[in-house]
This record gives structure tokens, sequence and C-alpha cells, in this order.
């Protein structure tokens, strides 16, 4: 058996613009990620699975990390994660009983600890496959969107509903995977899918410039060194 990480890193985005080349401290984002990856020790091979071409010369760590270029078939907008990560197996010739590990490239407040606690997680439970997610602060029932202009209830049946229970979302951190579980359902929700909880200051989302504004505040505020 061994231990891959997945890291994808596109050079287009379209509400934040190459998110995942911006710098914090001098150093971009995915090289902060790739860093913590190596820290972590967990890790047979860390592969970053990119359609920019340049990237390979900005590598530092050439013989822990492989940069595959990606196909001009995944360079499509509608390219998920799980297409990335289907090719990367086969690409890599990944068995069944490997396992892979897939973290964002602006996951930089995901840590080596965090990265190797939650693999510890994973192996010492025989957990097939693992998301990480935030608890929502408040209940998704609650949830509105706006329809010609006004306010409308999602979840118009449940708006009005008291509840005690705790929700989570997916917070665009990290997912570990049994290549032979993954290959069965070819996504990151299958039946059988275990949680590793972040808290509100162990990522950030980066979709657009307000979530970089948290994300600078988060570091500057825990003293965070890169």
């Amino acid at each position: 058996m061994k231990v891959y990480a997945f890291i994808p890193v596109k050079n287009n985005s379209k509400r934040l613009p190459k998110k995942n080349f911006l710098k914090i401290n001098g150093r971009r984002l995915y090289e902060i990620v790739v860093n913590n990856c190596i820290k972590s020790g967990c890790f047979d091979k860390i592969i970053i699975s990119t359609n920019s071409k340049k990237i390979d010369k900005k590598i530092k760590y050439k013989n822990k990390v492989t940069v595959a270029v990606r196909e001009k078939f995944l360079n499509k907008r509608n390219t998920s994660v799980a297409d990335i990560s289907v090719n990367l197996i086969e690409k890599f010739n990944l068995r069944k009983n490997d396992i892979f590990f897939v973290i964002y490239p602006t996951a930089i407040l995901i840590n080596s600890k965090i990265i190797r606690d939650s693999f510890i997680k994973f192996k010492s439970k025989k957990i097939k496959s693992m998301l990480s997610v935030q608890k929502y602060l408040s209940s998704p029932l609650k949830a509105l969107k706006i329809k010609k202009n006004n306010l409308v209830p999602i979840f118009k049946k449940d708006i009005f509903k008291q509840t005690n229970k705790e929700y989570y979302f997916s917070d665009g951190g990290f997912y570990w995977n049994e290549v032979s579980n993954f290959k069965k359902y070819k996504n990151f929700y299958p039946k059988k899918l275990k949680q590793y909880v972040l808290n509100y200051n162990q990522n950030v989302d980066l979709d657009d410039y307000n979530d970089l504004i948290r994300l600078k505040e988060i570091i500057k505020l825990r003293n965070i060194k890169f």
C-alpha cells in the first residue's frame, strides 16, 4: 500500500483570478500546501495536477513532488476534482489498496499536524472515505435565495422549524480515499462517508476577495508563519 497526495492547481478561476498563484508572505498558496504535505510525512508521492506548463519551473522540491500537466480534455470548466483524481489514478497506476489524499491548493491553514492527525484517524478506524467539513453557524434550513428581486426560502416547508441538530458543510479542504472505494462511485460522496471536523479558523474556502480578506485576518490574528 502506498499513500499519495493530489493537489489540483489550475491557473484559471472566475471570481478570484489566478487564486492558486496568489502569494502570502512571499510564497504562492499552492507552494505552502505542498510544503505542508511534505512536512506531514504521510505521503510516498505528492502529485500536482495542473494546466500550467510554467509551474514545473517554480517547484523547489524536485525529488519529492511530481508535476502532471493535464491533457487538454481535462481543461474544461466543468472538469471536477473527481475527474482529475480518476485521471491521476490511471496515469500513476495506483493499486486498489492504495490511499490518496486530495487537498485544495488554497487550503494553506490545513497544516502538517492536521494532515497527519486526519490520516491517523482514517487509518486507525479503517475508513474508506473521509471529507473535511465545518459546522454551520446557523441552521441551513433557514437559507434564502433572491428570485426576481425577492427573497425566497429554499426549504419552504422547514424554514420555521426549530432544530437542535448539528449540520455540516464541505469546506473546500481535503478528501481521504481508498482507491478501490473511490472507483465504485468516482466522486467524493459515497454511501459511507466519514467526517473530519475543522473549526472556523482552520480553513477558508477561497472563492472571492472577501474570503481572501478573512484568510489574511486569520493569519495575522494567529501569527501564522509559512
